[in-house]
């Protein structure tokens, strides 16, 4: 299957995160995955997410390109997550890659819309 359509973290439509204040999430589907992002806030006796948030302005509004990320990825249905399973050189075994670029959360994002259809695996070259 061929498909002209690559997403990347510009597709995701952003929201004050639920728990981590001050934090932002989004996710987006691709095929059987969601895949998660996230960035800043923190919630007291917890914690906080695995990314910081940088806001900045071009003359197309908004862009997150000085930030960082955390990223976690789990089948649509039923909600198993895989992202140990998907990229074990980048997790700790908690099923979180954290403290990512925009460029490297793309490169996330290609990797599952590659393995979903069939493209096999590219390994993330400059992710480890």
């Amino acid at each position: 299957m061929k498909l002209d359509v690559m997403y990347t973290l510009n597709d995701i439509e952003f929201k004050p995160h639920r728990y981590f204040k001050g934090g932002i999430s989004g996710t987006m589907e691709i095929g059987q995955y969601t895949v998660s992002v996230i960035s800043g806030g923190r919630v007291d006796g917890i914690g906080g997410s695995y990314g910081v948030v940088v806001e900045d302005f071009n003359a197309a509004g908004k862009t997150y390109d000085s930030s960082s990320f955390e990223v976690a990825v789990w089948i649509t249905k039923g909600g198993e997550w895989v992202t140990d399973e998907l990229f074990p050189e980048l997790t700790a075994g908690d099923g979180i890659i954290g403290y990512r670029s925009k460029d490297e959360v793309n490169d996330i994002i290609h990797t599952v819309f590659q393995i979903e259809y069939g493209w096999g695996r590219v390994e993330p070259q400059e992710l480890a």
